[in-house]
């Protein structure tokens, strides 16, 4: 990612879409759950992978591939 796309981002000038959020959440060191306002979330592995699969249909049905 470039610096002057962080810039448009962090000024409000660009909508990133929720990959994106998650991208730069995780580099700042925290989780989605915590910019969300949400407590810790403890999910097993077959239930981190249907979330994934869901995530990535939501993403092609929204065209946010």
């Amino acid at each position: 990612m470039t610096p002057e796309t962080l810039s448009r981002i962090f000024a409000g000038r660009s909508r990133p879409g929720f990959e994106v959020v998650v991208r730069l959440t995780h580099a700042a060191g925290e989780s989605v759950a915590w910019v969300l306002g949400e407590g810790p979330c403890v999910l097993s592995y077959e239930q981190r992978e249907l979330l994934r699969r869901a995530a990535a249909t939501i993403r092609k049905v929204t065209g946010d591939v």
